[in-house]
């Protein structure tokens, strides 16, 4: 395994957020293929939800959609994600689960029948480990990539604003967007009451941490939703106050507050963020004179190791001895870098 750090160079954001119209093509004729990126909260999980910033940063495992001239039919095939092959003439939306992005972005364009047929691949193999889904945002990314390969055969602009929207009513109304536009954009971004903008990378070296199981974001947002409206809602005040506070000092200390103040919101709203798996590394972590902290709605999938000495070596050193501690103790460190790229189109 290799661990990573992630201070890289960066780009400022396109201003419009829009998929550039030249490379678009109004002829259905074309094989087209889209890819987005994956997504680690860094920080502001929950908070980002009460209008307070998180950080999210773009990762290298890729979500692609192919689409190629097919006929006389649509037909829809996945990877990672598994479902049943669809095939489906042009003449009505599909229903099935191969196609539930493609039917949700018609219908939000107020499209009732698909375009000249296309063979359409969805490949989200990136984010599954041994068929276990790792939690680095596969929805958001394959999301990004379908609604961007459609956004060509239809001529449509595409934009982040759509995107969110779109993500948005497949996910119930539920979420903050930060994954949609975290794949949408690729490097670090801040994200705040539905806007991203661009900002440094986090100044330490870091390792992600899969805990071994899945586990539902829906689920645990449906949970939250339902503390939100009948509760004292100080601790999560105190959460997005301390999320806030990292974007100017981010330092053991600040960090520590943090992830204090996130247990404190996992207990009194019985979230399950902290599960006895993250309470583990969170240990090992420790014992390596590391900070961990569970990564997004917690409850399983990854957490995320933060080294923050002055030191590169014993930053090495203490995420090299954190990530023999994760295998002995059957957990598994990820081989993850940072992306500067958001979504891609060829044809």
């Amino acid at each position: 395994m290799r661990i990573r750090s992630a201070p890289l160079q960066h780009t400022n954001l396109p201003p419009a957020n829009v998929v550039p119209t030249h490379l678009r093509t109004t002829e259905a004729t074309k094989s087209i293929r889209c890819s987005a990126p994956g997504k680690i909260v860094l920080w502001g999980e929950y908070a980002v939800l009460d209008g307070a910033p998180a950080c999210v940063m773009a990762v290298d495992r890729l979500a692609q959609v192919r689409l190629n001239p097919h006929g006389d039919a649509w037909h829809f095939t996945t990877a990672g994600f598994t479902s049943r092959p669809h095939q489906q003439t042009s003449a009505k939306l599909p229903t099935a689960a191969a196609a539930g992005f493609t039917r949700t972005i018609c219908e939000y364009w107020g499209v009732k029948t698909l375009s000249k047929p296309f063979a359409m691949h969805s490949d989200s193999s990136d984010f599954f480990l041994a068929a276990e889904k790792l939690g680095l945002g596969s929805s958001a990314a394959i999301c990004c990539a379908t609604y961007a390969a459609l956004a060509y055969v239809y001529d449509r602009p595409a934009t982040l604003a759509e995107a969110l929207a779109i993500h948005r009513i497949w996910q119930g109304g539920r979420g903050s967007g930060l994954d949609i536009a975290c794949s949408w954009l690729g490097g670090t971004i801040r994200f705040a009451s539905g806007e991203a903008t661009s900002t440094a990378p986090v100044a330490a070296d870091w390792l992600v941490v899969w805990v071994g199981n899945s586990t539902s974001t829906a689920t645990n947002l449906g949970g939250f939703s339902a503390w939100r409206n009948t509760a004292d809602v100080q601790p999560l005040t105190a959460l997005g106050d301390a999320s806030a506070a990292l974007f100017h000092d981010f330092t053991t200390a600040t960090l520590l507050h943090y992830v204090s103040c996130l247990e404190r919101l996992d207990e009194v709203a019985k979230l399950n963020i902290f599960t006895a798996a993250h309470r583990t590394l969170g240990k090992l972590a420790a014992v390596c004179g590391l900070t961990y902290k569970p990564c997004g709605a917690g409850g399983g999938d990854v957490g995320i190791a933060f080294a923050l000495h002055d030191d590169a070596s014993a930053r090495k050193q203490a995420l090299q001895r954190f990530q023999d501690a994760c295998t002995e103790h059957r957990f598994f460190p990820l081989d993850l870098g940072t992306t500067q790229h958001g979504i891609r189109v060829d044809n």
